[in-house]
């Protein structure tokens, strides 16, 4: 029997191949479809991936950058807290020093009292020597605090609050003046104060050598420098180192999250690229 009559007797096997054949279309053209989705998703994926890998690179290195950033600003507060340290100790020295340096030169009896046979070179009677190293060393002390106060004031770093620019910029402490038998107060900046301390030392010694020792005790520059060098800017330099440490405090802290953000972003970038 050939495939004509077998068709004719048998209708349902024909039908079923036919179901069967549409069937296979369908799915081969399913087949296909899918194919192409999957290859367009794979390139997808691919494209994906590399940008992702681009941009790690890129977050790692701005990590890197900001990091490194932080840690200069560290340093420099470090260095802040030792030049602060430095410039506290001579200021309170200064003080002791104009004590002791007027009175080396008001006082010219007192000489073999005064004497140091460990520091003084021109002999216990030669009062000319105990009241030039008296003088160089006061002079001395003020450089030094000086020196302390350019560093502190050339240093620039970031700070997160108005603490320490206030301080170290604004007008925010109040100093003690001697003008016209009247005493006043007047607010100055730590930096514009500790100048004013430098140059009011320098200006004792000046008296001293071109007037008299006695006529440095009436001179504003002698109220000015003993009663604010004692407490004033001592509080003042205090104040400083803690503002200092609340700056590096919060380094500290974002130096620790910024990784954590970074990771989170780059997680939920994953997550969605997926």
């Amino acid at each position: 029997m050939d495939k004509k009559s077998e068709s004719q007797l048998n209708p349902v096997a024909v039908g079923r191949r036919q179901r069967a054949k549409m069937m296979y279309r369908r799915l081969h053209k399913a087949i296909r479809v899918d194919d192409r989705d999957i290859e367009l998703r794979l390139k997808s994926m691919n494209i994906f991936s590399v940008v992702l890998v681009i941009l790690m690179i890129l977050i790692a290195v701005i990590l890197f950058v900001m990091t490194e950033s932080n840690v200069k600003d560290m340093g420099k507060i470090y260095g802040l807290f030792h030049w602060n340290s430095v410039r506290n100790n001579e200021a309170v020295a200064a003080v002791a020093l104009a004590f002791s340096y007027i009175f080396s030169a008001q006082t010219p009896e007192a000489t073999e009292f005064l004497y140091s046979p460990h520091v003084h070179s021109g002999g216990p009677n030669n009062h000319t020597d105990i009241v030039q190293f008296d003088e160089k060393y006061f002079l001395y002390t003020i450089a030094t605090m000086s020196s302390g106060s350019v560093n502190i004031e050339k240093a620039r770093i970031k700070s997160f609050n108005n603490n320490l620019p206030t301080l170290r910029t604004k007008n925010s402490l109040e100093m003690e003046e001697y003008y016209g038998g009247k005493i006043s107060t007047r607010f100055m900046s730590i930096k514009e104060a500790f100048r004013t301390y430098s140059a009011l030392g320098q200006r004792i010694v000046r008296l001293v050598n071109l007037s008299s020792p006695a006529a440095v005790y009436s001179d504003f520059s002698y109220w000015w420098f003993m009663s604010n060098g004692i407490v004033r800017l001592r509080d003042a330099s205090f104040l400083l180192t803690k503002y200092l440490f609340e700056a590096f405090a919060q380094y500290r802290d974002l130096s620790a999250l910024e990784p954590v953000y970074f990771l989170i972003g780059s997680l939920f970038a994953m997550i969605v690229g997926t």
